[in-house]
């Protein structure tokens, strides 16, 4: 229920945004694959989506600027190599917000750019999380950060005015997680990495 609330409210947001002159907004959704270093999971194993909303100001010149309201979910699963093992998951889902500065290019016959490419920084609060790998589960329940800030890199292809496609690769600046006891046999800390690829309308 706070999920379908948040997204009401962002989109209601996005399209007040949309009604003034000078900005622009829309919806985005999209799929990602996630992993954290340090888990010892070894890659892009933990697929999710993300879902929100985005509002931008119009520039005359190529320069674009842009912030999102995103549900979005990182972590971490058991990676093939481990198989022989029991499956695990490390799910946190975020409330995100991701600011982005981008440059436009390959200006269209119709008045838009059909590229944009961007990067940005994103700050994120856990809303809640599952984690089921035995080996972490007790030492990260009740120890997680649950304040990240990220930085974003990537590229959006707008197909017309409207419709877009845009890939990321967001990676934490901040850790997930941090050891508080001296133990090698467990990691240090941890820190969230994802890349993703979703759909936009622009209204």
């Amino acid at each position: 229920m706070r999920i379908k609330f948040l997204l009401l409210f962002c989109t209601l947001f996005a399209l007040r945004i949309n009604a003034q002159s000078n900005f622009t907004g829309g919806i985005i959704a999209g799929g990602s694959l996630s992993q954290i270093t340090g888990d010892e999971a070894y890659g892009y194993n933990k697929p999710s989506y993300l879902v929100g909303v985005k509002a931008g100001y119009k520039f005359k010149s190529r320069l674009n600027l842009e912030v999102e309201f995103l549900y979005n979910t990182k972590g971490s699963a058991r990676g093939r190599q481990f198989n022989y093992l029991p499956y695990w998951t490390m799910e946190f889902n975020y409330l995100e917000i991701p600011l982005l500065a981008g440059y436009k290019d390959w200006l269209s016959p119709k008045g838009f750019y059909h590229l944009v490419f961007y990067g940005g920084i994103s700050y994120s609060i856990m809303l809640d999380n599952k984690i089921t790998n035995p080996k972490y589960k007790p030492y990260m329940e009740g120890n997680l950060n649950e304040k990240e800030w990220s930085f974003i890199l990537g590229a959006t292809y707008q197909a017309t005015k409207h419709l877009g496609f845009t890939g990321r690769y967001n990676r934490a600046i901040t850790k997930v997680w941090t050891k508080d006891f001296v133990d090698d046999r467990f990691s240090n800390w941890m820190k969230n990495y994802q890349i993703s690829l979703a759909a936009q309308y622009m209204f």
